[in-house]
């Protein structure tokens, strides 16, 4: 028989393999063993963790290894006890050591839908005009439907866009040296010259304060997420990208900086039981519920969110994300609560959730099936 266990834990939504949760008996009745065992599970790819040889009736505080402070406290109902941890954690809480936290840098090499399939601002610091003055340029220009542009059609292309870059010095010859430079086909897999940045935590006093670049990168066409991710939570940073007129430099990571705490108002607070809001943590899951109160953190309550995982600042993501159910915190297996409350640095953004919005329809439609 297993024991099905959920808790709150910030590492499922978006984790770092490898980490690991320790289970120590702390109960008196019934007794734990003379000789106390600490049962350690290591997190698997669905969110789960599983320990065995528990003893049945007996309290186990749960740490992630190398903290001291427990995030649960579960008496175990059998010898195996299957639990996941999917719901937030105080990330204000130290990050244990250096070795143990990770900074992740992903995405910045998208496009843009007002890019035309270019890395505009790539382009645009290479010729020294703004990223809209090229897209005012290329709005010009009638790509080839069917494979290479012929001689007149390329000709017209490169009259449209010399008509908008030539009065800002642009030439002829600098025109074809950085298209041909930024230039790829998506449809063979080819991308733009691109290097993905590195970089790792300054951990002081075990907590993190700063983040060292042990390579900047080069080609990113828009700033790249980056979140530390450490045995006890996950802390969200900025990253400032460098555009500039060398090929070997444009669109590094020229700074990484911790976000500050956020100083959200007391207007985020939701005015009536009808005034949805969604919030946006820094490991990307999406909640979506009543901000009661923002004194003692963000207050959320009626809470809902998605089932599985998708990044919705990822376009390719949520494009083949063709069905993406809505799940009622307090009403899966483990009986818990549909209130959380969050770290103020845990959250990107709160925005209010439109009437007219599919997920504020499901929602209404839950709240009133369930009455």
């Amino acid at each position: 028989m297993l024991f099905l266990f959920a808790a709150n834990f910030a590492l499922a939504a978006q984790s770092v393999s490898g980490v690991s949760v320790v289970a120590k008996c702390s109960s008196t009745k019934p007794p734990c063993p003379k000789k106390q065992v600490t049962h350690t599970a290591t997190y698997k790819a669905n969110g789960d963790f599983v320990f065995r040889g528990l003893t049945v009736g007996a309290t186990y505080n749960l740490y992630v290894k190398n903290t001291k402070r427990p995030f649960a406290t579960i008496t175990a109902k059998s010898n195996t006890l299957v639990g996941r941890f999917n719901v937030e954690f105080d990330v204000t809480e130290e990050l244990s050591t250096a070795a143990n936290t990770k900074v992740v840098i992903s995405g910045g090499f998208e496009l843009g839908v007002n890019d035309y399939g270019r890395p505009v601002t790539l382009i645009a610091s290479m010729l020294g005009v703004t990223p809209d003055v090229f897209r005012q340029a290329f709005s010009g220009v009638t790509p080839a439907t069917n494979g290479e542009p012929t001689e007149a059609q390329a000709g017209a292309n490169k009259t449209a866009l010399l008509s908008v870059l030539a009065p800002y010095g642009v030439t002829n010859e600098k025109l074809d040296e950085v298209a041909n430079y930024y230039r790829f086909n998506p449809a063979k897999g080819e991308k733009w010259p691109q290097v993905q940045a590195t970089a790792e935590a300054v951990i002081e006093n075990g907590k993190v304060t700063g983040v060292k670049i042990t390579n900047p990168g080069v080609g990113y066409a828009y700033p790249p997420t980056v979140v530390f991710y450490g045995p006890s939570g996950t802390i969200a940073a900025t990253a400032t990208v460098n555009y500039t007129k060398d090929f070997k430099t444009n669109g590094s990571i020229a700074a990484i900086t911790l976000k500050s705490k956020a100083k959200f108002s007391n207007d985020i607070v939701s005015k009536n039981r009808h005034d949805y809001k969604i919030v946006k943590l820094a490991n990307k899951q999406i909640y979506y519920g009543i901000i009661t109160s923002n004194t003692n953190g963000i207050v959320l309550e009626d809470v809902f969110y998605t089932q599985g995982f998708v990044d919705f600042s990822d376009p390719t993501q949520i494009a083949q994300a063709t069905q993406i159910s809505l799940v009622k915190a307090g009403a899966e297996l483990d009986g818990g609560t549909d209130r959380k409350v969050f770290s103020e640095d845990s959250i990107i953004s709160i925005e209010t959730l439109k009437p007219d919005s599919r997920v504020y329809q499901a929602i209404s439609a839950y709240n009133s099936y369930s009455r």
